[in-house]
C-alpha cells in the first residue's frame, strides 16, 4: 500500500518574481518533511520561476516533492487553483500565495492539530504586513462549520484561503471546485462549500502566516471594475448553492447584505453602462441602499440608478472624467 502524503501545498504563480524566493525558502524550510509543493505558472511574464528554481538548489531534498506545472496561457488565479487540486495527492490540502510567506512549523503544527482532533479544517491566525508596520490578525470565531459560514455571509470573517488547511477529500468527495474565470472572491465561494460539508473544524491561535501587503499589483486588483463583476459572478454562485441546499439558517437579510456588498464598487464607475448593472444586478438587495455604510454621494448615485434618472448620472459620469482628466 503506498504511503499518503501529509500534505498538498499549492502555490499559484504569476509575475512574482521580487517576492518568490522569499515564499519558497519558508516552504522548503518547513519542519514538516512529508509535504507535496505544487506551484501552478500562470504564464509569467517574469523571472518568476526562475527565481523559484534557484531557490529550490538549496533543498535537494525537496526536489522530488516539487511538481511545476505551466499553463500555456494566463487563466487566472481561479483556474489555477483547479489545476493545483486536480493533480494533488496529499491527505490535506493547504495554500499560499507566491507573495506571502510562512513560519517554519505552520503545516506541522497545522497537520498535527488536524489530526489530533480529526478534523475536517484548521485555520490560524495570521500576521497582517505592510511597508512600514504590521500588525496580528486573530481569525476568532467558534470553532463549529455553520458559525464560521454564516460569519462569512455578514463579513465578520474574511473569506482567504491561505491560513486553512483542508481535507482534500472534502474537495473530491463533493466535487468542490473554484469557478474558473472569476478571480475575485473565488476563495471565499469554495471556502463557504467546504465549510458545508465539514463536520469538525478548528483553529490554531498562533500567527503562522505573513500576509505581505507590498504586492501593489495585488493591491489594485480589487478596483479593476472587470474584477468586481468576477466577485459578483461568485456571490451569485455562492447564493445559488446555498439555495440549493436548502441552508434555511442563514438570513435572508444576511444574504441580501451579501449580495449588496458585493457589488457596491460599481457605483465607483465612470460609464453609463455600470450603473444601469448595478441597479439590475440582485435587485431585491437594493432597498439596503439607503441604510447602507456608502458615502453619501454613492447613495445618490445608486437611487438615480435605481429610478432610471439617466440624465443626471451622465452628468455626473462627465464631471468625473473631466476631474481625472485634469489631474493627469
Amino acid at each position: 500500500m503506498i504511503k499518503e502524503t501529509k500534505i498538498s501545498v499549492i502555490v499559484p504563480v504569476y509575475n512574482v518574481g521580487i517576492y518568490i524566493a522569499r515564499c519558497a525558502q519558508s516552504l522548503f524550510d518547513q519542519t514538516l518533511e512529508d509535504i507535496e509543493y505544487i506551484f501552478i505558472d500562470d504564464c509569467s511574464l517574469d523571472d518568476s520561476i526562475a527565481v523559484l528554481k534557484q531557490a529550490l538548489e538549496n533543498y535537494p531534498a525537496r526536489k522530488q516533492h516539487i511538481k511545476i506545472i505551466r499553463h500555456q496561457e494566463n487563466r487566472g488565479v481561479a483556474t489555477a487553483r483547479n489545476t493545483g487540486l486536480d493533480v494533488a495527492k496529499g491527505k490535506y490540502i493547504g495554500w499560499v500565495d507566491a507573495d506571502d510567506w510562512i513560519e517554519r512549523e505552520m503545516f506541522e503544527k497545522m497537520y498535527n492539530t488536524a489530526e489530533s482532533g480529526q478534523a475536517d479544517l484548521v485555520w490560524c491566525n495570521f500576521m497582517m504586513t505592510f511597508a512600514d508596520s504590521s500588525y496580528e490578525n486573530k481569525q476568532q470565531v467558534a470553532e463549529d462549520p455553520k458559525t464560521y459560514l454564516q460569519a462569512l455571509i455578514t463579513g465578520e470573517m474574511k473569506g482567504m484561503l491561505w491560513n486553512k488547511l483542508i481535507k482534500r477529500q472534502v474537495f473530491s468527495k463533493n466535487q468542490i471546485r473554484f469557478l474558473n474565470g472569476s478571480n475575485l472572491g473565488e476563495d471565499r465561494n469554495v471556502l463557504i462549500k467546504v465549510l458545508f460539508y465539514c463536520n469538525n473544524i478548528t483553529h490554531v491561535e498562533e500567527p503562522l502566516y505573513h500576509y505581505m501587503q507590498l504586492n501593489t499589483g495585488a493591491i489594485t486588483r480589487d478596483t479593476n471594475t472587470c474584477r468586481v463583476y468576477e466577485e459578483i459572478d461568485n456571490t451569485r454562485d455562492i447564493v445559488c448553492f446555498l439555495r440549493e441546499k436548502n441552508v434555511d439558517w442563514v438570513l435572508d437579510s444576511h444574504i441580501h447584505d451579501f449580495m449588496f456588498r458585493s457589488k457596491r464598487k460599481l457605483l465607483n464607475a465612470i460609464d453609463l453602462i455600470h450603473f444601469e448593472k448595478w441597479a439590475g444586478i440582485f435587485p431585491e438587495s437594493n432597498g439596503l441602499l439607503y441604510k447602507s455604510t456608502l458615502r453619501i454621494r454613492h447613495k445618490i448615485l445608486g437611487f438615480l440608478a435605481i429610478h432610471k434618472i439617466w440624465g443626471l448620472l451622465r452628468l455626473w459620469i462627465n464631471v468625473k472624467k473631466r476631474y481625472q482628466t485634469s489631474k493627469t
